[in-house]
């Protein structure tokens, strides 16, 4: 089974770097250990119920910079609301990951607001609780969220 969980690993990197549009940056302009991190936490989000569309990018801000290249990693998703209370039903996230990736380490901060009708916060947060609990636990990472 061990060679499955490779195989998979191996394809969601080729899906990363193919999917990247021309010119832009990709996984493999992180270093090894970076891009092991994103990928583990890409592969945390996909598995996430309610989740779909889940997708790694990247932005090069070293344009016209001297001092080397300034890479930022996002994590794209969107959530499906399993309440049928949260409006609007489905979420698009745009996750900047970039100090998550190269420190192992970081928060977020998140809204913490629930009603009678959609009293889940987890499912009001976009899943995020659960999302940085699984990042802990299969990717090794020190995360936490903030609910206000």
């Amino acid at each position: 089974m061990k060679g499955w969980g490779q195989a998979a690993a191996v394809a969601t990197v080729l899906e990363i770097i193919v999917s990247a549009p021309a010119g832009s940056a990709v996984l493999t302009d992180l270093p090894a250990d970076q891009q092991r991190v994103a990928t583990c936490m890409l592969r945390v989000v996909r598995s996430t119920r309610g989740v779909t569309d889940a997708k790694l990018r990247f932005v090069d801000n070293a344009v016209g910079a001297t001092s080397g290249r300034s890479l930022q990693t996002y994590l794209d998703y969107t959530y499906h609301h399993q309440s049928r209370a949260v409006s609007p039903p489905a979420s698009r996230q745009a996750i900047d990951i970039t100090q998550i990736v190269a420190t192992r380490k970081g928060g977020f901060n998140l809204g913490g607001l629930t009603s009678p009708s959609a009293p889940d916060l987890d499912d009001n947060d976009s899943g995020m609780l659960r999302i940085t609990d699984a990042w802990r636990k299969q990717c090794g990472l020190n995360v936490f969220a903030i609910t206000d």
